[in-house]
């Protein structure tokens, strides 16, 4: 069936939630996995969804039983399908899933000895390919030759009616209702020793486990009144298994999550009481250097006094000192490799002064690097204009 004409089925609120938000926050074409995974669940009751995390990636899983028919019976194979988030690009991948007394078939010609199966439609696949009529496939080889036959258990228990070769029947297991879960006997049982020892990590996941253990009991025995109580919807019956399951570890996590923010606090802490060192240090740097700036301000206006009171006089003198002291290069290369042989000198002073300075954190490392950046600069350059006028009045020697 081609793609545009596929109809979109109705699902419960739930369903639809899990698959309009989800998918598309993870899934790179979520409205045509969303159109062939709501066709799916509507037709086979007994699949349920879920997500698997592998690091960053996120694979979709269609866990639970599918139906077939062998030798006029009607049995359930348990198995998963697994879609990638390049679905549907690429095909779904398809897997029998053994548990208890439950075996493959030997030699099977479409199950592999792990589970996989490997069909003629999903080898070529191609951009019309669908779900649906995957799934369709495998039923109907699943109808001529069965996948799976059960074996004698080996633990002494009333076992369920099952067929010639398969499988009892089965919805996945049903999460336990709000109501018949004890919470005062959890808070009774564990509570008061999850307050008392909350510094005992070792002792506290004890208590957790016992109290999933509870939680799990009691989901057994209550599955057959909540079946009714749930009117069959396996997606609820999926999310309120997920939370009472859950929640005892997500008590964990946030004691977990509680202690890191306690130590992220502490460290914040630290650094604050070091920088408001460090803003003393540099409110102390900073009155030093407006002292220095006020002392040469009085001694420019000293200076421009004198130069007043001594007239042209004073110009005078100060034209023939210049005048004694003027140095006279025998050509601009000269000049120009004197200046960068001063220019490279004082780069040097210079960043000598600097780390004598950060090494007294009269400076911070940022302000530290970026000086470090701008002399290092001036002095690469001065370096390069040495070595090319040295080598320029080498060569004209």
């Amino acid at each position: 069936m081609d793609r545009t004409q596929r109809r979109t089925l109705p699902l419960s609120s739930t369903q639809k939630l899990t698959l309009t938000t989800v998918l598309k926050q993870h899934f790179k074409h979520a409205l045509l996995m969303e159109a062939d995974v709501r066709a799916v669940l509507t037709k086979y009751h007994g699949l349920t969804m879920g997500l698997n995390y592998r690091g960053e990636d996120v694979v979709l899983n269609l866990r639970g039983t599918l139906p077939f028919t062998f030798q006029n019976n009607t049995y359930h194979c348990p198995l998963v399908i697994s879609m990638t988030k390049y679905y549907p690009m690429t095909p779904p991948l398809f897997k029998v899933v053994t548990s208890g007394n439950i075996r493959i078939v030997s030699n099977h010609n479409c199950v592999a000895k792990n589970g996989n199966i490997k069909i003629p439609y999903v080898e070529s696949w191609n951009s019309r390919s669908t779900l649906m009529e995957a799934i369709r496939s495998i039923q109907e080889i699943f109808d001529s030759s069965a996948p799976i036959y059960t074996v004698e258990p080996v633990y002494s228990k009333p076992a369920l009616p099952v067929g010639k070769v398969a499988i009892r029947s089965g919805k996945p297991d049903i999460p336990t209702s709000p109501k018949t879960v004890g919470t005062s006997n959890l808070d009774s049982d564990a509570g008061g020793s999850l307050r008392t020892h909350d510094s005992n990590c070792g002792y506290l996941r004890k208590q957790l486990d016992a109290v999933a253990e509870k939680i799990g009991a009691q989901m057994s025995l209550e599955r057959a009144q909540l079946i009714a109580e749930y009117q069959f919807d396996v997606m609820k019956f999926d999310l309120h298994k997920l939370i009472m399951m859950d929640w005892v570890t997500m008590c964990a996590d946030l004691a977990a999550a509680l202690k890191a923010q306690t130590e992220d606090r502490e460290k914040l802490d630290r650094i604050l009481a070091e920088s408001e060192e460090q803003l003393r240090t540099l409110e102390s740097i900073n009155d030093y250097f407006d002292r220095a700036l006020a002392a040469l301000k009085k001694v420019k206006e000293l200076k421009d006094a004198a130069n007043s009171n001594g007239g042209e006089d004073g110009t005078n003198d100060r034209e023939n000192a210049a005048q004694r002291f003027k140095i006279r290069f025998a050509s601009p290369a000269d000049e120009k490799l004197c200046r960068a042989i001063a220019a490279e000198t004082a780069s040097d002073e210079m960043l000598e002064v600097l780390q004598s300075t950060f090494k007294r954190k009269q400076v911070t490392t940022k302000q530290y690097i970026q000086y470090v950046r701008i002399i290092s600069s001036k002095k690469f350059h001065a370096m390069h204009t040495r070595r090319t006028l040295t080598s320029i009045l080498k060569q004209r020697e």
